[in-house]
């Protein structure tokens, strides 16, 4: 029979009332070689609330009893987490015990509520923190690889990743068991779609104003050099990241923005639920950039690519700013609508000045576009 609304528990709130002297001991003996240096971190006990709303269910638990066990949680704050839930499913079977036992029907086995608790935990496999840490640099570094042809797949793209770099990252013990990897790549593609709305609501805050208007806009080159701390790994960018910045901004200019006097607000979309991945920004995203790439094709260099990247940088520059190139090197485009030369960097134009020429024809502080290697194919 269901509970009552009065009776269900707020979700994630831990009881205001201790467990009783009897649990503490018992913790005490049971957790006394289970601590972790240092005390669990909020996500984590968060996660350890909802989980034991998760179990609720299946060991038919009053209201009381989850209080209890979200007490529990509370009191053992540098407690690992798979020994204080083996503890937790030990607790939640004795009480699933009593009830029966209350109720005045068919109790079942010690044995049997054991078994069915240890198989609830074996279905779990909890990612070490340190491990999530570098899947989550693995999720932001694939977001801002400049050279993705979909965003669609970035939750794939980071699992990928975590298998090729398993050894760099001391993955290759933990993926060699089958449920592991199960989790393992549960977690990586999640981290990996999680990232990218991060990513996106980033590069959407670089060309919009904030609700405290104290928050100004980005130019390109400010923006860039922002969010390549942020999501490369290496914290390093170059033209390639500004190409796919200014694409994206351009995009979010035309589609997904709304002027409001002389400043960018973000367009409020009230669709009335959630929705669907070719609906979303990404998937939106993605069919344009597909459109580009079946236009122009996938070389970088192709004079149709150039064209609509200086039209890009420049409208970008136009709106949001001029470079001054303090941060990172000068774009391969030359400042005015000329497409066909490209800038050389800073350090590179005194000594072509110097020299009189190269004797190749081309004008001084600029090289042919076939010499540039920070961008190139998709």
């Amino acid at each position: 029979m269901g509970l009552l609304p009065d009776e269900v528990d707020e979700p994630n709130q831990p009881d205001n009332y201790p467990p009783s002297p009897a649990s503490n001991r018992s913790s005490a003996l049971i957790f006394a070689s289970c601590m972790r240096s240092n005390p669990r971190p909020e996500r984590e006990t968060t996660a350890l609330m909802t989980w034991v709303d998760e179990i609720r269910p299946q060991f038919t638990l009053e209201p009381r009893q989850v209080r209890e066990l979200k007490g529990m949680v509370m009191v053992a704050p540098s407690v690992e987490t798979e020994p204080l839930k083996l503890h937790l499913l030990t607790h939640a079977a004795i009480c699933r015990l009593e009830n029966k036992s209350n109720a005045n029907s068919d109790t079942a086995s010690v044995k049997e509520v054991v078994d069915s608790a240890m198989k609830q935990l074996s279905k779990h496999v909890e990612i070490p923190s340190t491990s999530k840490e570098i899947i989550r640099t693995l999720g932001r570094d694939e977001c801002a690889n400049p050279a993705r042809s979909s965003y669609g797949d970035v939750g794939k793209a980071v699992w990928a990743r975590c298998k090729a770099e398993a050894d760099i990252h001391d993955f290759s013990v933990f993926l060699s068991k089958t449920t592991h990897e199960t989790a393992f790549k549960k977690v990586a593609e999640a981290t990996g779609k999680k990232m990218l709305q991060q990513f996106r609501d980033d590069i959407l805050a670089t060309i919009v104003v904030d609700e405290s208007g104290k928050k100004e806009p980005l130019n390109l080159e400010k923006a860039t050099h922002v969010l390549c701390k942020k999501y490369v790994k290496g914290g390093s960018g170059g033209a390639s990241h500004q190409f796919r910045f200014a694409m994206i901004r351009r995009f979010m200019r035309e589609f997904e923005c709304e002027e409001e006097g002389p400043v960018l607000k973000r367009r409020k979309i009230g669709n009335g639920g959630r929705q669907t991945q070719d609906e979303a920004f990404w998937g939106r995203f993605d069919k344009y950039l597909k459109e580009k790439m079946d236009s122009f094709g996938i070389n970088l260099k192709d004079d149709k690519w150039k064209e609509y990247l200086a039209e890009t940088v420049q409208a970008d520059w136009q709106r949001f700013g001029q470079p001054n190139n303090s941060l990172l090197p000068a774009l391969p485009f030359i400042s005015n609508n000329a497409i066909t030369a490209v800038r050389a960097p800073l350090q590179d134009i005194h000594d072509a000045s110097n020299s009189g020429g190269s004797g190749n024809g081309t004008a001084a502080g600029e090289l042919p576009i076939e010499q540039q290697s920070d961008y190139d194919h998709f």
